[in-house]
């Protein structure tokens, strides 16, 4: 017939986790998605130097880093 258990079975070692799964774990994953999920000083840019990006893809040296120039 079918792997599951049978109606009324003894449910395992596997239902306490499941049930902590569902109850704790699961909300608190969608309450951090819903709000954000992150911090203050998290992963997000606040500001880039145009001109120093400029000069690094043209090959120009900056602070000692040599950046080969872009060829398509």
């Amino acid at each position: 017939m079918g792997a599951g258990p049978s109606p009324g079975g003894r449910i395992g070692a596997k239902g306490p986790w499941a049930m902590l799964i569902r109850t704790i774990l699961l909300p608190l994953a969608v309450l951090a998605v819903i709000t954000g999920g992150t911090a203050d000083g998290s992963f997000s840019r606040t500001s880039i130097d145009v001109a120093l990006t400029r000069r690094l893809a043209e090959g120009d040296p900056v602070d000692g880093v040599q950046v080969p120039p872009h060829r398509p």
